[in-house]
């Protein structure tokens, strides 16, 4: 050891108590190393004899540190490998993979489909303002949920395109068209089209490269035609079926069986789109037609094998009427008939003997009666009529005439005519022409009555449905009815016409009928609905404040009955119910 020198012990293992020493001179003072100091020769000697001690000590460090280093990561790599080896035992033993495939499946079904798999715009995939993949998405998580979703088509098998589609997406939409394609399999297919920019068929620029890759999109959508089961059209131009556009593919829809035909052909040259047309009407199991008839230049449509026609219209009326009768197999029709009044449009006489449900849509009561007189359905079990035109109106007896022919075999009867204002008898009336129904709905227009109750007609239909202790024949009014849902607009109630509904539904409560001995003439009345919107004027009184205790009781005492009441009050679209 060098003379003046000092023994320093560093420990590296505080159990074997190992250590590494070197002797080690005093610091030089700075006073010492800022001068001109000049050392002796046995300081000399002494600092020459301690720098080469010195040195093999750090190279003894050295190892040292490399031997701790190894060690060191040795230790961090077991580390991680004993954290992977946790986190896969611990995933394997979680809940959610005790959960079963098919209960995972829902889930994710209700994440991508939250509108329901049956809705129109229920779709997988949607391309528009911007890309919503959530299936991708979902199989990005974790290998055990993408082998589930991959294993489901139904999250793979429809898809939205808005032809004007986004320069930035985030994604690149024909890859994830691929994606979802490959993942559908040979599933029937969904594909709903749409233009937002249909308007800009006019050279714009900034449009047509944008609508370029959405034509891309369609085209990719369109070689899997063979596998299409639905396909819509909502507003698109009839220009984006042009050969030069979509080339002149050879196609055929053997598994379509629902059309949505929302085509906007003016100005489109017919023979350019007619390949098009000719695949649709050569589909061997199209049943389900929707939307405008298409014009009859390109009008192939299998009328004779559709067994619905939903949202039918048409500006030309006369051509309407000649379309319902070839559709002899159908079973649902829905169409809209508004022919100006200066228009002459004579009704044809219009068989349909497996037709199930009908609902049309007109300006007034009188219209709906102008084209039912005509039609002859025996087997028809449901029918809605909904007349928008504004205007006080009594349900006329040629009405109630015309209804009444159905009456055998109508079950189900809707009435919208929420911007019509009734007489006082006009609910009873329809009623009591058809006795066989088990559901009646009626929308009504309340006309802003001001005396803060319901329109006379729900009072008089209220007091008609309310069976009397000891009924006389013919007296009861509707006697199979079990639902019934009213609603008026731009009205109010008070709590006589609250008590009314009360009473009439004890009258047709289950223990009422049974103890009366009506059960076997009178079917129980199961489920009420009264809902009406109110006027904004300032009325302070609100439904909580009309319902009393006693009527919570009666409601009570009808649900454990067997009779759910609901009761609904808003302030024009703002919902506030009980």
């Amino acid at each position: 050891m060098s003379e003046g020198a000092c023994i320093e012990r560093t420990v590296i293992c505080d159990k074997c108590q190992a250590s590494v020493e070197y002797s080690c001179l005093p610091s030089a003072s700075n006073d010492a190393l800022r001068s001109d100091y000049a050392p002796s020769a046995v300081e000399v000697t002494r600092a020459r004899a301690f720098i080469k001690e010195g040195k093999e000590m750090l190279k003894l460090y050295d190892r040292e540190l490399e031997r701790i280093r190894g060690v060191q990561e040795k230790l961090e790599t077991d580390r991680a490998s004993l954290q992977q080896r946790i986190e896969e035992h611990t995933a394997m033993i979680s809940p959610l993979r005790r959960i079963p495939a098919e209960v995972m499946q829902r889930i994710f079904s209700l994440v991508c489909l939250p509108e329901g798999e049956e809705e129109m715009l229920a779709l997988a995939l949607r391309i528009q303002s911007e890309i919503r993949a959530p299936a991708y998405q979902i199989s990005l998580t974790s290998s055990h949920w993408r082998n589930i979703v991959l294993n489901y088509p139904l999250l793979w098998r429809s898809f939205s395109l808005d032809l004007l589609m986004p320069w930035k997406t985030g994604m690149d939409p024909k890859a994830i068209v691929a994606i979802y394609l490959k993942n559908a399999g040979t599933s029937p297919l969904k594909i709903v089209i749409t233009d937002s920019g249909k308007n800009h068929w006019d050279g714009n620029i900034d449009y047509k490269a944008t609508f370029d890759t959405g034509m891309a999109v369609f085209r990719m959508l369109l070689a899997h035609a063979d596998q299409f089961g639905e396909l819509i059209f909502l507003d698109v131009s009839g220009s984006i079926l042009l050969k030069r556009i979509t080339g002149t593919p050879n196609i055929n829809f053997p598994l379509l069986h629902t059309f949505y035909a929302g085509v906007d052909m003016e100005d489109v040259p017919f023979e350019s789109t007619l390949w098009f047309w000719r695949a649709i009407g050569a589909a061997p199991r199209l049943k389900h037609l929707q939307g405008p008839l298409v014009v009859p230049e390109v009008d192939t449509m299998p009328y004779n094998q559709l067994t619905s026609l939903d949202d039918l219209y048409d500006d030309d009326h006369p051509r309407l009427l000649r379309v319902i009768p070839k559709c002899r197999n159908l079973e649902r029709l829905s169409f809209r008939w508004s022919p100006p009044s200066d228009e002459n449009v004579a009704p044809i006489p219009c068989e349909l003997k497996c037709l199930r449900e009908l609902s049309i849509r007109s300006t007034t009561p009188e219209f709906c009666r102008g084209v039912l007189n005509n039609f002859h359905a025996p087997n028809l079990t449901s029918m809605s009529l909904s007349a928008l035109f504004q205007m006080p109106h009594e349900i006329s007896q040629s009405f109630l005439s015309t209804i009444r022919r159905f009456s055998d075999t109508l079950r189900d009867f809707t009435l919208n005519i929420v911007n019509i204002y009734p007489n006082d008898t006009s609910m009873t009336d329809i009623l009591a022409a058809l006795p066989n129904l088990s559901y009646f709905s009626a929308l009504l227009s309340g006309g802003g009555d001001e005396q803060e109750k319901a329109s006379p007609c729900i009072s008089h239909l209220l007091a008609s449905l309310t069976i009397p202790s000891d009924p006389s024949p013919g007296q009861v009014v509707a006697p199979k009815l079990t639902k019934l849902f009213l609603h008026e607009n731009n009205t109010s109630v008070d709590s006589d016409v609250i008590d009314r509904l009360l009473t009439m539904l004890e009258s047709r409560s289950q223990s009422t009928l049974a103890s009366s001995e009506m059960g076997s003439r009178v079917a129980t009345l199961h489920e009420v609905e009264f809902t009406y919107w109110k006027p904004r004027t300032g009325w302070e009184r609100s439904l909580p404040d009309l319902v009393t205790p006693g009527d919570y009781e009666r409601i009570r005492a009808l649900e454990a009955d067997g009779t759910t009441c609901t009761l609904e009050e808003r302030w024009e679209f703002d919902g506030v119910g009980i």
